[in-house]
């Protein structure tokens, strides 16, 4: 590349910053599902309220080093083996990742949260979910309708269960209420209020434009109100599986640990959110979508 004083130089790119949602955080790690990006915890460790070791490339590297070791790529047989036993360690089977030769790589620092959908995404799929399962759908629906209108407030004078699609100002707005909308529902007891209360305190002080000692002791301290009492949902059933078990092993809840240190190593959270580039679909997709005749319409669009 010719600099500014027209002499030619060698460039070595570095990756600063990868931003993006969660499935696409571990693929780019090269972990299968339900990963730790940023730390290394599987999937018995997403409810822990202790973030454990930081994620480094070296810890990665390692584990595929080995498995290169052991297993032949070019014989088939070899291959199936290899990917089963990458599995067994959190690997998606990729054991030649991208980044490996990149200087100052590293997983913890590099794979940045996002806020779009480690926040407002998690809060959607689950703490307001299991709200609407203790308060009742219809319920919901009807205290939620019942609220004044005000401009530049989302409004939802029909509930929120016939929607299909929710964006996220509107998730931002269901936010605002879903305390005082949930309060007094007989099935809302007093833990499972205190943990609402405290996972929106998270989400809202994760986005803050500035930090200091101050504000991360208020991190650890949401984290560890809602961690005390989030036994009030297992308590109710809202989080039973399949087997009977109750649990929260939930990347995305866990993903709320990574904050910290991304916020200490790059500075605040909201200028990484994905959610400035999702901007763009709308002139570039939606909006060309809308004058097509729905027939063939990628063609159309391109």
């Amino acid at each position: 590349m010719v600099d500014s004083n027209g002499d030619l130089c060698h460039c070595f790119p570095r990756v600063a910053v990868w931003s993006a949602d969660y499935p696409e955080q571990c693929l780019l790690v090269g972990l299968a599902g339900n990963q730790s990006p940023q730390f290394i915890a599987g999937y018995d460790k997403l409810e822990d309220e202790d973030p454990g070791e930081l994620r480094t490339k070296d810890s990665v590297l390692n584990m595929m080093k080995e498995l290169r070791v052991i297993y032949d790529e070019d014989e088939a047989d070899s291959i199936v083996a290899c990917l089963a036993a990458a599995g067994e360690c959190g690997l998606n089977g990729v054991l030649e990742p991208w980044w490996e030769d990149h200087i100052d790589f590293q997983p913890w620092r590099t794979i940045t949260p996002d806020i779009l959908h480690g926040l407002h995404r998690f809060f959607r799929d689950h703490p307001l979910k299991w709200v609407r399962k203790l308060v009742g759908h219809a319920e919901y629906d009807r205290r939620l309708s019942a609220l004044q209108p005000l401009i530049g407030v989302c409004h939802f004078p029909d509930g929120i269960s016939h929607l299909k699609q929710i964006t996220g100002k509107e998730d931002r707005d269901l936010q605002r209420t879903v305390v005082a909308i949930s309060a007094g529902a007989p099935k809302m007891t007093g833990n499972c209020l205190r943990a609402t209360r405290a996972i929106l305190d998270l989400i809202y002080i994760l986005q803050y434009e500035s930090h200091d000692d101050q504000t991360f002791a208020y991190i650890d301290e949401f984290h560890h109100e809602f961690h005390t009492h989030k036994v009030g949902f297992l308590d109710a059933g809202v989080r039973t599986m399949k087997n009977g078990e109750r649990h929260m092993k939930i990347p995305k809840l866990y993903g709320l640990h990574s904050y910290k240190p991304s916020i200490r190593a790059l500075g605040s959270s909201p200028q990484w959110s994905t959610e400035h580039g999702e901007r763009a679909h709308i002139p570039l997709a939606k909006d060309l979508y809308r004058g097509t005749n729905r027939r063939e319409f990628g063609l159309q669009m391109c």
